[in-house]
C-alpha cells in the first residue's frame, strides 16, 4: 500500500475548481405566478434516455469559499430530468443554509426531511432538522440538545420511528498536547445522536472521542488555532440488516462498523489503523456517504481531497488529490473474515475534484447517482457507466448531496394562476408548487367567475406553464389535470391585469 504524503489535512476543502463544459450565462429563474420564488437557473449539460424513474432532490446554499452571494434563493428543491423545478421552499433569512433534502418513510408513510441553519467555513454547523408530510406540511423537527448540535450531514429514519443523526459537541478545556495542540483548547467531538422523531427528544448519543483515538486523525492540531480542533468530522451513518452501524469520519479517512448496543467498534476500514488490507485502487481519503450494499459491498463518495499546505504568508495552498487524480463514486467489496477489500467499480465526472461534501447512491435497476458537493454538479450513470445526466449550478451555489427518488407530492393549496394582456389576447400563467402528478392544465375564461367556458388545454411545461388564449372576457380559472384527464385541483378565478399603470384589479 502506497505511502500517504499529507502535509496538513483540513476540515475545509480543496479550492481548485476544474474547468467544465461550456454553459449558458448563469442567472435567476423567475415566475409570474410565484414572484417570491427566484431560484438559480441550472444548466443541463446532458440528459439522455435510460435514467431511473423519479425526481432529483437537492438543497441549495452558498459555497463558503466564494465571497460572491448565492445566485437566486437557497432552500430545498425538487427538479425533473430537464432541471425544471417541481417544488421550492425558500430558505429563511435566520437559517440561510439548507442541506440534505431526502425522501424517507416514517411509520410507513413517505416524508421529506431536510436541515437548515448556518454552516461555518470551518465545517461547524448549528441548525434544525425538519420532517414534512406529502402535503409539504411540517410534522416534526429536531434541534440542539444537551450540548449537541445536529449537523446537516445525516438524518436517517429507522423503522421504530427514531432518527440517527450526525452531531457535534464543543468540549472546552481539552488537553491536545498529545496531537500537537495546546493544553487548554476546545475539542469538537463527533457523535451519533438518536432522536424520537415524534417528540423531538434526544434519546442517546454515541461519542467518537470515547472510541476513536485523536491520533487516528489526519487533521493536525495547532496550539495557536482559535477554532475548535476537529479530529473526526462525522458525515454519514448507515444501518445494516443486522442493525450494525456504518459510520464515516472524514478527518480519519476511515469507516467504522459499530455495535449500536454496546457502542464498541467492530472494525475499522481505511485510515491509519485499518483492520483491513486496503489496495491502492481502493484507498480513499476525506470520504463521504458510506453505505452498506448487498453482497458484502460498500459504496463511498471518495473525495480524495483535500489537504492544505501552510504558507509563510497568505492563505494555505491546496495539495493535490491523495491517491488518484480526482474525486469518484466508489464501490468496494469486503471480506470480514479475511480482512481484505477489493475494487468493484467507480464513477467519475469530467475531471472534477471535490474538496468537501458529495454523495454516491446505487439506484434500483443498476444506475448510480452522484452529487458532487463543493463542485456544482449532479449526475446519473447507467449500469455500464455511461453518463446519462449532468446538471450544473452556478459556481457559488452548491448542494451538500443530491439524490433521485420517486415521490408523489400533494400540496395543500390550489394551483396559482395569473392572466395578463397580450395585445387583444390574454396570456395565462399557471403553476402548482409541489404537485407531481400534473400532466396538463385546462383553461377557462369568460366575463365573470360564474360565466366561464373551457378555452384551451395545455401540456404542463415546467414549474410554470404559459398559454396565450383568445378570451371572451377578463376572468380566468385553471384546472390541473393528471395524465388521465382527472381534475387534481382548481385555481381561484383571477381577473386579467390592466395595462393602465394603475393597481391591477384584485383576484377573486
Amino acid at each position: 500500500m502506497r505511502t500517504l504524503k499529507v502535509l496538513a489535512a483540513a476540515a475545509l476543502a480543496c479550492l481548485t475548481l476544474t474547468v467544465a463544459p461550456a454553459f449558458a450565462a448563469e442567472g435567476v429563474t423567475s415566475f409570474v405566478t410565484a414572484p417570491t420564488l427566484k431560484p438559480a437557473t441550472l444548466t443541463v449539460n446532458r440528459s439522455t434516455k435510460g435514467q431511473a424513474p423519479g425526481f432529483v432532490f437537492i438543497a441549495m446554499f452558498q459555497n463558503k469559499f466564494f465571497t460572491q452571494p448565492l445566485v437566486g434563493n437557497g432552500g430545498p428543491m425538487i427538479l425533473d430530468n430537464k432541471a425544471h423545478y417541481v417544488w421550492l421552499k425558500n430558505a429563511l433569512p435566520s437559517a440561510p443554509d439548507t442541506l440534505n433534502l431526502q425522501v424517507q418513510r416514517l411509520n410507513g408513510k413517505p416524508v421529506l426531511s431536510y436541515w437548515d441553519g448556518t454552516v461555518q467555513n470551518t465545517g461547524e454547523m448549528v441548525g434544525t432538522w425538519h420532517v414534512l408530510n406529502d402535503h409539504y406540511q411540517e410534522i416534526a423537527k429536531m434541534g440542539s440538545q444537551d450540548g449537541w448540535d445536529p449537523s446537516g450531514h445525516e438524518f436517517l429514519i429507522t423503522k421504530g420511528g427514531h432518527a440517527l443523526v450526525t452531531g457535534y459537541k464543543h468540549i472546552p478545556h481539552t488537553n491536545l498536547t498529545s496531537v500537537g495542540g495546546g493544553s487548554d483548547q476546545t475539542l469538537l467531538d463527533s457523535g451519533v445522536l438518536e432522536y424520537d422523531v415524534k417528540t423531538g427528544k434526544l434519546l442517546r448519543t454515541w461519542n467518537a472521542s470515547e472510541h476513536i483515538p485523536m491520533a487516528s486523525s489526519y487533521q493536525q492540531a495547532n496550539p495557536n488555532n482559535p477554532n475548535a480542533y476537529n479530529p473526526y468530522h462525522i458525515n454519514s451513518i448507515d444501518v445494516a440488516p443486522d442493525g450494525s452501524w456504518l459510520v464515516s469520519m472524514r478527518n480519519t479517512w476511515a469507516l467504522y462498523k459499530v455495535n449500536p448496543t454496546t457502542g464498541a467498534l467492530l472494525w475499522t476500514l481505511g485510515g491509519k489503523a485499518s483492520d483491513f488490507a486496503v489496495p491502492d485502487n481502493v484507498a480513499f481519503a476525506f470520504q463521504h456517504d458510506a453505505r452498506w450494499q448487498a453482497n458484502n459491498q460498500i459504496s463511498i463518495f471518495d473525495n480524495d481531497c483535500c489537504a492544505l499546505i501552510p504558507q509563510p504568508g497568505g492563505p494555505p495552498k491546496t495539495a493535490p488529490p491523495v491517491h488518484g487524480s480526482q474525486s469518484r463514486g466508489l464501490v468496494i467489496s469486503y471480506d470480514e473474515n479475511a480482512k481484505t477489500v477489493s475494487f468493484v467499480t467507480d464513477r467519475k465526472l469530467y475531471t472534477l475534484t471535490s474538496g468537501t461534501q458529495g454523495d454516491f447512491r446505487m439506484l434500483p435497476g443498476g444506475n448510480t447517482f452522484a452529487g458532487w458537493g463543493q463542485q456544482p454538479f449532479y449526475s446519473e450513470f447507467s449500469k455500464t457507466g455511461k453518463l446519462l445526466l449532468s446538471v450544473r449550478y452556478p459556481d457559488q451555489n452548491e448542494s451538500y448531496r443530491a439524490y433521485r427518488y420517486t415521490w408523489v407530492g400533494h400540496p395543500s393549496g390550489r394551483p396559482a394562476a395569473v392572466a395578463r394582456p397580450a395585445g387583444k389576447l390574454t396570456r395565462v400563467y399557471v403553476s402548482w408548487n409541489g404537485a407531481t402528478q400534473v400532466a396538463a392544465y385546462r383553461i377557462f375564461a369568460g366575463k365573470s367567475s360564474h360565466r366561464l367556458a373551457a378555452i384551451s388545454t395545455v401540456k404542463r411545461g415546467g414549474f410554470e406553464t404559459a398559454k396565450t388564449i383568445k378570451s371572451s372576457g377578463p376572468v380566468v380559472r385553471v384546472q390541473a389535470l393528471d395524465a388521465k384527464g382527472r381534475v387534481l385541483g382548481t385555481s381561484r378565478a383571477v381577473r386579467r391585469e390592466n395595462t393602465s399603470g394603475n393597481t391591477p384589479v384584485p383576484s377573486y
